[in-house]
């Protein structure tokens, strides 16, 4: 250590050389994700939002084992139902809704599938798999989201939550039930006593 002479240099006349290595270009099974554009940004008040304005959404008692089938179901049925979550990294293409959860994907699309049969009796049902809903109208932030998606959440959102992330009423329960462990300092001394009791009386029994 004593013979080591440490050089520093300061920030301020530092000029980096080096540059970042550019993304390889797309070939099939060797590197398949295009440079630009990048995935959108995680936005859970888009997905908060959208969700309250759809008229036909998942039925919370669907099991998540069904989705594989109720997605090709949907889907299926149409390929614009399922365009506003469709990413393709090769191409560069990422529909608004790409970001959400499972859930708020299959209601997008179920949407989407209800709103094209206008809103016929049994359009939202898929075998009991959903439920209809009163949709909230677009206000303030969420309006400027949702508009920015567009109606078939094709479009780019730029605009970034204003807010922590928001959630649906589907989360409240779950974050409701979650309860921080408190600590009795009382009955804490109540232990360190009887422990300090029965070592003095064991010792006395020695003696």
């Amino acid at each position: 250590m004593a013979s080591i002479s440490p050089s520093s240099t300061n920030s301020a006349s530092y000029t980096p050389s080096n540059s970042p290595q550019a993304c390889p270009a797309i070939a099939s099974g060797v590197w398949e994700a295009k440079a630009s554009p990048l995935p959108p940004s995680a936005n859970p008040q888009l997905c908060a939002c959208m969700m309250a304005s759809l008229s036909c959404i998942v039925k919370p008692s669907t099991s998540h084992d069904d989705y594989g089938t109720l997605f090709n179901q949907v889907c299926g049925y149409g390929t614009s139902n399922c365009a506003g979550f469709n990413a393709n990294a090769s191409t560069g293409t990422y529909g608004a809704y790409s970001v959400c959860n499972s859930t708020e994907q299959l209601s997008f699309a179920f949407n989407q599938y209800f709103l094209s049969q206008n809103k016929a009796s049994g359009a939202c049902d898929f075998g009991g798999a959903a439920q209809t809903q009163a949709s909230a109208s677009a206000t303030g932030t969420c309006s400027s989201l949702l508009g920015q998606a567009g109606t078939a959440g094709t479009g780019s959102v730029t605009s970034s939550p204003t807010a922590g992330p928001a959630s649906s009423s589907s989360h409240k329960g779950a974050a409701g039930a979650v309860t921080i462990p408190r600590f009795d300092f009382g009955i804490l001394k109540l232990g360190v006593y009887v422990s300090l009791a029965a070592m003095v009386g064991a010792g006395m029994i020695l003696m």
